[in-house]
């Protein structure tokens, strides 16, 4: 069986929690925007479209359709690291960007506070970005390619088709399917504000008072340690892009009666 090519139903598409169980006609999964226009040239009914699955309340997929499971179509389609810009399939993740783009010392320009979002996703439901200097994630977006119903494929932009842009952006896929998106990034830089990279002694001595067995200090960092070894975050990831005016928490206080902080 093709990668494209319908799967016998009935079918059952889930989300990440596994909680919400949605029934489709059946699904498919293109790795390639031609197999995307094959795919509505061919089918005349109810189309979904979905991508990494974290969409609350059951809109991961809508019943009786048949349902595109954009996540095979994760792939970089260009790479510039000197004008600072990459192109990649709908389906690829924030964090599969940061990946291929960090030993460059380029960061995702603004992106949500999660990075397993496919960026056709995001830029489907017009996403916030985590920096409130920066704006939506569309502000960093150049250009994106999008199939639409009868199978054919155009680019939309600021200056090209720009109905169908910002139709697109925040269209939930009533427009047709984006199948590969054109961002812009910017440099990696490090955090200019202090940051606590070990376990405040005040936050163990607050919690060992009353926790029984509380790990000591040592043992905390271990465990923190071992949490982002397992996490495999990558090293672009643990670096954040400051406003000027963000600033880290202050430190509570030990007669504060919350715990003083535990940054990592």
């Amino acid at each position: 069986m093709g990668c494209a090519e319908p799967t016998a139903p009935p079918h059952v598409v889930r989300d990440v929690t596994q909680l919400v169980n949605i029934r489709v006609d059946a699904e498919v999964r293109p790795t390639t925007t031609a197999e995307v226009q094959q795919i509505l040239q061919d089918h005349q009914g109810p189309v979904s479209i979905g991508g990494g699955r974290f969409s609350m309340g059951g809109q991961v997929a809508s019943e009786n359709t048949l349902h595109i499971d954009m996540r095979q179509m994760n792939q970089v389609v260009s790479f510039d690291p000197h004008n600072k810009r990459i192109t990649v399939q709908a389906g690829i993740s924030w964090r599969g960007i940061q990946e291929h783009i960090d030993g460059d010392d380029l960061s995702v320009m603004i992106m949500q506070s999660y990075a397993n979002f496919s960026v056709g996703g995001t830029l489907s439901v017009n996403a916030h970005g985590r920096y409130v200097n920066q704006g939506p994630v569309v502000h960093s977006v150049q250009d994106i390619e999008l199939v639409l119903a009868d199978g054919s494929s155009v680019h939309a932009n600021r200056t090209e088709n720009t109905v169908l842009f910002f139709g697109a952006i925040g269209g939930y896929g009533s427009l047709g399917v984006i199948t590969q998106v054109t961002l812009d990034l910017d440099d990696t830089l490090w955090p200019t504000t202090p940051v606590v990279a070990h376990a405040n002694q005040a936050f163990v001595d607050f919690c060992s008072e009353r926790i029984p067995g509380f790990p000591d200090t040592a043992g905390v960092n271990e465990y923190m340690k071992a949490r982002r070894r397992a996490s495999g975050t990558p090293r672009g990831t643990s670096r954040t892009r400051h406003p000027p005016f963000v600033r880290p928490p202050p430190n509570l206080g030990t007669s504060s009666p919350l715990p003083p902080p535990f940054l990592l």
